[in-house]
């Protein structure tokens, strides 16, 4: 997925702020096939820590945080008023199906404070891909 336009969070809660025209649809082609998957986008922290994390769906189930640690932290964070940082990330994952594999980004606040974003509407891209190995 790729988006351009300036996106917002304010709950510290992972949620779907990039919505599902920013979603990965793959259909596997076989059990043990993997995907690297790649996040790149600037963001910026007010006031408050942001967090971003790969959640994934297979088939019709509900969406799960892949990659988060016991810290609830996904790829790891944004430090408050920082300035637009430019973030990216790669993962390996191996969903061990042939259904339908859809993968999200999901941000959250460490508290529900400030607010986060995920560009700032000046030309720079959420760039979100994967490759199947």
């Amino acid at each position: 997925g790729v988006n351009q336009s300036r996106v917002t969070t304010t709950s510290a809660t992972f949620s779907d702020i990039l919505g599902s025209n920013n979603h990965l649809v793959i259909t596997p082609a076989s059990t043990s096939s993997k995907f690297l998957l790649n996040v790149s986008f600037i963001g910026f922290a007010q006031s408050n820590s942001m967090y971003n994390a790969i959640f994934r769906k297979i088939g019709s189930g509900s969406f799960t945080d892949i990659v988060s640690d016991s810290n609830n932290r996904g790829l790891g964070g944004l430090a408050p008023s920082s300035g637009w940082t430019p973030c990216s990330a790669s993962f390996i994952d191996a969903p061990n199906t042939t259904s339908q594999v859809t993968y999200a980004i999901y941000s959250r606040l460490n508290s529900a404070s400030g607010t986060g974003y995920i560009t700032d509407n000046g030309g720079e891209m959420f760039i979100f891909n994967a490759m199947e190995f």
